[in-house]
């Protein structure tokens, strides 16, 4: 028979490797620029950026309005159809709050926040976006570590490795489509 303090030494190792075990958490493997679809067929390309607080959407024609005595944004996101057609989806969100934004070699901005819904690695996520032209870059949209923290391993030599979106049917349709 072992010692007390053998079994006693033995017990604790083994309650220590469960509770080891269970602070492990499992996490999405994604590639650093991965599709984001907001709606049935708007597929918009993003790149995730661990550096970045704060995920950003380009909007354009961004209007603040109030709606039943409440702060609310206008806005539309610009997009390519797979045509090559340039193409306008409106959309109005209740106003989140407005985020300052320190910019490398620029002064700080300050632009609204939204909450969007929207499917990202075959699952249904809200988050909140900054609203930002992004014409000059190359993704239209940025999904920052407020986003992808604690859940998210991002693979900075894949691109496109989430899980689809094909099957989500949670993905609201009600937007207004329009062409340029």
């Amino acid at each position: 028979m072992l010692p007390s303090f053998v079994r006693v030494l033995c017990l604790f190792c083994f309650c220590f490797s469960l509770n080891a075990q269970s602070l492990i958490v499992e996490k999405d493997r994604v590639g650093w620029v991965e599709w984001v679809q907001f709606a049935a067929h708007l597929k918009l390309k993003a790149k995730l950026d661990s550096g970045a607080k704060t995920s950003s959407l380009d909007a354009r024609e961004v209007e603040l309005f109030s709606k039943g005595g409440e702060s609310w944004v206008r806005f539309q996101l610009v997009y390519k159809s797979k045509k090559n057609q340039l193409l306008r989806k409106a959309y109005e969100r209740p106003l989140v709050r407005k985020v300052k934004i320190k910019r490398h070699g620029s002064a700080s901005q300050r632009r609204p926040v939204v909450a969007m819904d929207f499917c990202f690695n075959g699952r249904m996520h809200r988050t909140e976006f900054s609203l930002v032209t992004r014409s000059q870059f190359i993704y239209p949209i940025l999904l920052g570590r407020d986003f992808l923290a604690d859940w998210v391993m991002i693979d900075p030599g894949e691109t496109y490795i989430a899980a689809r979106c094909d099957g989500v049917s949670a993905i609201s349709r009600n937007q207004q489509t329009v062409a340029l």
